[in-house]
């Protein structure tokens, strides 16, 4: 009876998520108009659009190391195709419509649960993926503003000075992080919250992990703006955490609007406002939307099987 009932709610998941994947997309479709994304993907060099392509693929590979390194800290085995599939369309999704902890929950409960992992270890490997993207976002963070040299415009009223206080304050939580993994058979204790430490191996792969995910991210847009010969891409990497955190923290499905306003506000000494729109919205198209449109269809050809089986 109990099998039963969570297999219709795993149903009722999946076609929630299948429909809520669907409204999610026609609206940013509606939002950014499909002719204006196709002309700025066709007035793009071929070298730039293809580089781009590239490094989203790179990208969401790198997402699925997260899952990957996830079941090792709870020990249970599945196999990777079924981990890569889980992880793509999770984050696909989570990317789009935002509630990053809810949807991509969701998603990974849907698929594995029915492949007998239970809710518990769920719930874990969804923290533990969680915890991973922070800790990329620490590291590169913390080098970043602690030790790069960001241009910031005069509009931009977050001082150099503050950016790497916050960069040194990152890259002690992501050392701290690594320290406490030392003492891995035993529990990190906040109030009502405990979370059992990983190897050291596997925090080290957590980091290693977030920050490909971080660097490929950056290099998508990266490669889709005109170069310029101040602009290297480490430099361009602080601008694309502080305008992606930005977006996170609105809680704005996929930081629609806020992303762009950061990106436009700190690329002000570099490029004109028209070339920075049009290469993100190529962005767009590229990174939330042609995985979006893929996941959807991997999510239904899913739900298509098992309710043949």
């Amino acid at each position: 009876m109990q099998k039963k009932t969570l297999q219709w709610i795993g149903t009722i998941i999946g076609v929630c998520l299948f429909s809520l994947a669907i409204w999610v997309l026609v609206h940013e479709l509606r939002t950014h108009n499909f002719k204006e994304v196709r002309e700025h993907f066709s007035n793009l060099p071929t070298r730039r659009s293809y580089a781009a392509l590239f490094f989203m693929v790179c990208n969401y590979l790198s997402l699925t190391l997260y899952d990957t390194l996830a079941f090792r800290y709870v020990k249970h085995g599945l196999p990777y195709p079924k981990i890569g599939m889980t992880s793509f369309i999770g984050y696909a999704f989570s990317h789009n419509i935002g509630l990053t902890f809810l949807t991509s929950g969701s998603v990974r409960y849907r698929f594995y649960s029915a492949w007998e992992v239970s809710a518990l270890d769920v719930a874990k490997i969804v923290a533990f993926c969680g915890i991973t993207f922070w800790l990329g976002f620490c590291t590169l963070g913390g080098l970043t503003f602690g030790f790069g040299s960001l241009a910031l415009p005069d509009s931009f009223t977050f001082s150099p000075v503050a950016l790497h206080w916050l960069g040194a304050a990152l890259i002690t939580l992501a050392a701290a992080y690594i320290g406490l993994s030392f003492g891995h058979q035993k529990s990190l204790k906040i109030r009502n919250w405990s979370f059992q430490m990983p190897h050291p191996l596997i925090a080290m792969g957590q980091i290693g992990a977030s920050c490909l995910d971080w660097l490929t991210a950056a290099a998508i847009l990266y490669a889709l703006l005109p170069p310029l010969p101040n602009l290297g891409y480490f430099s361009f990497l602080g601008i694309y955490l502080l305008g992606q955190i930005a977006g996170m923290v609105s809680q704005v499905p996929g930081g629609l609007g806020v992303f762009e306003t950061v990106i436009l506000l700190l690329l002000e000494p570099y490029y004109s406002p028209s070339v920075v729109m049009g290469m993100l919205l190529a962005f767009r198209g590229i990174y939330y939307l042609i995985p979006m449109g893929l996941a959807i269809s991997l999510l239904g050809g899913y739900e298509l099987f098992r309710k043949r089986r």
